[in-house]
């Protein structure tokens, strides 16, 4: 990850208000591009939630922490329980503590409405820096706080998809420190799906 002083400092900046449930300087880094505001939501009600599949993902994953007493083990996101959003999660380590996040794996309709595969790459060469900022500092907000949290954000305009809708939630090896997300990222309607400059 290449980063400066600026844009570390603007990550803490991002993440700390984040922890603090304070949305403003996130909202601000999407408005001062002219891009709509993200709604964000720490611990979410499922019954909040519209797409079914992203509702059902958290109700289990509150079904396995209250069953357990604990953040879910990362072992606990296996394929046959989450047939329902196959296509639409993504795994993701913590790297370094939290100064960055591997995508382990990157769905194959993710994969194409954002017409490429980020398995295997850090969520620091995501290109558009507004995103990337974005993401890096929702997850290293959920790191601290070790809560669900979910998004909504419209992308760039070259991405083929008005808009993502990520349910974010916390894994843990220990059962106290955070170092697996699982993600429900679902995909708006499509933009431009004919069009061949979109790439």
């Amino acid at each position: 990850m290449h980063t400066t002083a600026e844009t570390d400092g603007l990550l803490s900046d991002l993440s700390n208000a984040l922890v603090r449930g304070d949305f403003g300087p996130c909202e601000r880094l999407f408005s001062d591009k002219s891009a709509e505001k993200p709604l964000i939501r720490w611990a979410p009600d499922p019954m909040d939630l519209k797409d079914e599949r992203l509702r059902t993902l958290l109700e289990i994953w509150i079904d396995e922490q209250d069953r357990i007493g604990r953040l879910p083990h990362p072992d606990w996101v296996e394929p046959e329980r989450l047939l329902f959003a196959i296509g639409y999660l993504m795994v993701l380590s913590v790297v370094d503590g939290g100064r960055d996040f591997r995508y382990r794996l990157y769905g194959t309709e993710i994969s194409r409405r954002f017409m490429r595969d980020l398995t295997g790459h850090l969520v620091s060469e995501v290109p558009f820096r507004m995103s990337r900022l974005f993401f890096l500092a929702v997850y290293k907000a959920a790191c601290i706080r070790k809560i669900p949290i979910f998004t909504e954000h419209a992308p760039p305009s070259s991405v083929n998809a008005t808009s993502w809708s990520r349910m974010i939630l916390p894994l843990s090896t220990d059962g106290e420190t955070v170092d697996r997300f699982l993600v429900g990222n679902i995909p708006g309607t499509w933009r431009n799906p004919d069009d061949p400059a979109l790439v």
